[in-house]
Parts: structure tokens; sequence; C-alpha cells
């Protein structure tokens, strides 16, 4: 164990102050943000009846005593659709576990589900709603990325797995069994985070929110630190040497394009989001009744499609027959016949059941629906691009959320972008809409203001003119 304990110790109590001090909103961007960019993989500290305390979620214990000594705090934020939907998901997360197996296993999920979902969800809505809040998260996600992207260059050419152990060395952790993943020659890089899959779609995350902080609070994207986190982020979607996380970028990249260039992708933004997950589930059908063969000597990304095509083919009798509430999370390995199960999806389905998918493909949606009544109500290209930018990022981590299972690694970051974006969602449609009638009257004070301006300054010209 070394010396972790003592820095999960450390991070509840500084937790604790500063929600004493400042304020819970304080407390989760100040404290909880780096700690889950770049500390998540500190070993945990295992206690009996309580979620075990990682970094994450120690710091929420903090936040929690210091909200109950200075007996709450007022939130900021607008209570709305998708903040029940994420209750909702931890409900049935809940009810998917004492049915699949005991009381005392929903007991378990339940403090699991408040401390790693809900409380980082509301607390980001929380802390988001204030712009000084907001630039104090960019710096803090530009600085962590910066971080992420200089260990992430080190480790894909000299040293892989360097952060970490050189993090354990710190805190005389003893060495763990760690692989080191190759592809091309270079060693795929993770960072902080526990697989190369999962710093690829964290960085797609981050980038997201970078922009989306930035052009809401008063900082230009030609900033030079908001290049460098942007950048950043580039570099750790390099260095991952991953397909998926790329595809995910791809899928941002185009989201953003058509919501920022388009007014008709912003018009049809639900429409193309329904189609979008409606063919996903036929191509995901389609690939069932195929024969899926790896040929050990065809390319990599062959072989990558080919293994995802067994995955599914292994996986859809558990996922088909999985009912409203699942099989729940320990189903035997020889039910499978694979290592892992690299699809979100797939495991929301298998394990926790129809309802918690349906919900969570609901809230996908119904995000959507709040970015296109938000974006109805930007008034430049200037104040629709936060909104483009997080709706992007958001899209483009759910898309690469179909070849890798969701980590809380990368969730980490994923979920505090969604916080991010629905708070924008809020923020633009509570703010005041100018009345027509009111703005044609100003236009044309305006213009005759102009006018007369115009005409006491040519008045004198004139004269003189005339006596000449």
């Amino acid at each position: 164990m070394g010396a972790s304990p003592l820095l999960i110790l450390g991070i509840m109590a500084l937790a604790a102050a500063v929600t004493l001090m400042a304020g819970a909103a304080e407390a989760f961007v100040f404290v909880w943000i780096p700690s889950a960019m770049l500390l998540f993989r500190v070993p945990l500290i295992d206690i009996d009846y309580l979620p075990d305390p990682t970094t994450t979620i120690g710091c929420m214990y903090g936040i929690l005593l210091g909200l109950v000594l200075k007996a709450g705090e007022v939130p900021r934020f607008r209570w709305n659709v998708v903040d029940t939907i994420v209750v909702l998901l931890s409900v049935a997360h809940v009810i998917s576990a004492v049915t699949t197996e005991v009381i005392y296993t929903g007991v378990s999920v339940g403090g699991q589900e408040v401390l790693a979902w809900m409380m980082p969800y509301f607390l980001a809505r929380h802390a988001f709603c204030s712009a000084q809040l907001r630039r104090s998260a960019l710096w803090i996600v530009v600085g962590c990325f910066i971080v992420i992207g200089v260990f992430g260059v080190i480790e894909t050419r000299l040293w892989p797995h360097f952060f970490t152990n050189t993090l354990w060395k710190i805190l005389q952790v003893p060495d763990l069994v760690q692989s080191a993943f190759k592809r091309g020659g270079f060693f795929r890089s993770h960072v902080s985070f526990s697989h190369p899959l999962y710093l690829g779609d964290a960085a797609v995350a981050a980038a997201g929110m970078i922009a989306a902080l930035a052009g809401t609070s008063g900082v230009s994207l030609r900033n030079p630190w908001v290049r460098a986190g942007l950048a950043a982020t580039g570099v750790g979607l390099i260095v991952c040497l991953s397909f998926g996380p790329v595809t995910a970028a791809a899928a941002a990249v185009l989201t953003y394009v058509a919501m920022s260039r388009l007014s008709l992708a912003r018009l049809l933004v639900v429409p193309m989001v329904v189609g979008g997950i409606v063919m996903l589930y036929a191509f995901t059908v389609a690939i069932v009744p195929t024969d899926v063969k790896i040929d050990d000597n065809a390319p990599e990304y062959v072989r990558s499609y080919e293994v995802r095509k067994l995955i599914v083919k292994n996986s859809w009798n558990l996922v088909s027959t999985a009912g409203l509430w699942g099989h729940g999370a320990n189903i035997p390995k020889d039910e499978l016949n694979l290592d892992s199960v690299d699809n979100a999806y797939l495991v929301f389905a298998m394990t926790r059941g129809w309802v918690y998918l349906g919900l969570f493909l609901l809230m996908i949606v119904w995000v959507a629906h709040r970015v296109k009544q938000a974006m109805a109500r930007c008034r430049s290209n200037g104040e629709r691009m936060p909104l483009a930018a997080a709706f992007a990022s958001f899209i483009g981590v759910l898309v690469g959320m179909y070849t890798v299972w969701a980590a809380e690694d990368f969730i980490n970051v994923w979920l505090p972008l969604t916080a991010l974006l629905v708070t924008l969602t809020e923020l633009a449609l509570t703010r005041p809409r100018a009345d027509p009638r009111q703005v044609a009257a100003a236009a044309a004070f305006a213009r005759r203001l102009s006018a007369e301006i115009e005409a006491v300054e040519a008045g004198p010209v004139a004269a003189g003119t005339a006596d000449a």
C-alpha cells in the first residue's frame, strides 16, 4: 500500500476544508478534477461496508463531510429531465443488483452510484453555473492534459508506464504487474489511465471540455495555454495508438462541423441521433449470424474489427435474454468465451438490463433535444461554438463506447463534460429573450440618432462652403 492511503486521506481532508471555506463546487473543481485525471490509479483503501475510497471517492467523502458540517449548500442549477434520468440510471442499477444477487449487493452498488456517478455529475452541474469556476476548471483541465501529453510522449517512445511507476515510487507503492501494449513498433501510452483506449476516449472528452469552458468563460481559443491544452488532447489521442478513440474523434469532428456550420443539422439533430442509434442496432444485429475468423496474419485494424465482431456474436445470447434488469455483474466467463466485452452497450444490457440501456439511450436523445433548443437561441457562431464543441465530444465518446466498456477512468472525464453540456443548454434557454418589438424600436432609434449626428457634423461644412 505504501503511502497511498495517506494521499487519499489527504485528498479527503483537503476536499472537506475547501468545501467548508469556499464551497462544494470549488472542492469539485480544485480537488476532484485533478484527482480524477491524474491520480485515479492510486491504489484504493480497502474498507468494509462502505465504497472503497479511491482518490475520487475519497474526495467525495470529504465533500460530504464538509457539507454536513456547514449544514448543506444551495445548488445553483435548475433541475431538468436529464438530471432525472441520471438519478433513474442509478436506481435501475441498484434494482438490477438486488434482483440478480442479494440485497446487500444493491446497497453496495447504491453507495458506489452515489459517490462515483451522481455526486460528480451534480457537483459539476453546480460548479459550471459559475463563469469564474468554469474558467478555473478550464486551467485545471488544460494543466492536467499538458502533463498527460508530456508523459504520453515519453511512454510511447521510451518507457511504458513511466507516469504510474514514477507516482508509485513517490508513494512507495510496491510494483504492480502492468501489461505493456505495442502497436507499429511503439508502446501504447495510457499515462494516468488503466488502458490506452481509456486515455484516447478521455482525450476526446477533454478537448470538448476545454473548448466549451474557454468559450463560456471569456478566454479566447487563441490563448496559448488553451491551444497547448487542445494540442495535448491531440497528443493523448495519438500516443494511445487505438482505433476506437480515433473513430470517436472522427465522429466528434463531423458532429462539430455539422452543428456549427449547418443549420439543417441543428434542426434535425434529434432525428439524426435516433437514426444513428437505430443504425448501430441494425449493424449489431447483422453481425450476429456471421462467421468470425481472426487471421493472425491480417492487418492489425482488420483483426481489431474481427475481435469486435466476435464480442457481439458471443455476447448476443446474454443480451437478448437479459430482461428488464439483466444477469448481474458476475456472468461466468465460460458463458461468453471472451477475455473481455469491449462494448459498453452490450455490457449495460447484459449486466444491468434493458431498462438501464433504454434510460441511457433516452438520456442521449434528450440531451440532443436540449442542444437543439439551446442552439436555436444562439445569435452568433461565437455563441454556438461552446455548445457545438461540448456536444461533439459528448457524441464522440458515445461512439467510442461501442468498442470499449464504460470504465470509470474515462467516464470521470465524460461525466463532467455531460454536466457542462447540460448546464450550458440551461443557461442558453433561461437567458431572457429580447422582445422583437424592442429590438426593432432600438434599431430605429439608433438609425435616427446616427442620421442626426451625420446632419450635425455635415452642417458647418455646408455653411462654410456657402460662405465661400
